[in-house]
């Protein structure tokens, strides 16, 4: 079989960027295409911002594409088009995130918690420590 050049590297890391697994692991029809971009046409003329809010409800940070959350997923890999419901959950069908959540991370430094265990380290539902027994997030 023939190998892939960068070209075609690059051209299927494009078509990720803009359809992310929304194809689910296939490639589309023309028309597909057609009607999957009119779809998302239609839902982004109506996008869902979100901003993190503090304890005092002021907005700290706009939420964009890269964002982190309590899953590990990205923004982007949630169901942020969900305006109507604005449920956004997770688009992986194995992540047992409910909705998004964000969390603060300041270059290579995450928010630890009590038992001062990252995040990483925590169920993304219950949010209870997998080392401790008595630590929640």
């Amino acid at each position: 079989p023939p190998r892939s050049t960068r070209k075609e590297s690059s051209a299927a890391s494009d078509v990720y960027k803009r359809q992310g697994n929304d194809d689910n692991g296939r490639l589309m029809t023309e028309a597909e295409f057609e009607v999957y971009k009119n779809k998302v046409r239609k839902a982004r003329e109506n996008r869902l911002y979100v901003a993190w809010r503090n304890t005092r409800g002021v907005d700290c940070k706009m939420i964009g594409p890269s964002s982190t959350c309590f899953c590990s997923h990205r923004y982007r890999d949630h169901h942020f088009d969900n305006v109507d419901s604005r449920n956004v959950g997770c688009k992986d069908k194995k992540c047992s995130c409910r909705l998004f959540s964000y969390v603060p991370i300041y270059g290579s430094a995450d928010l630890k918690c009590l038992c001062k265990h990252s995040f990483k380290l925590h169920d993304p539902r219950t949010r209870k420590c997998k080392h401790v027994t008595l630590c929640t997030f």
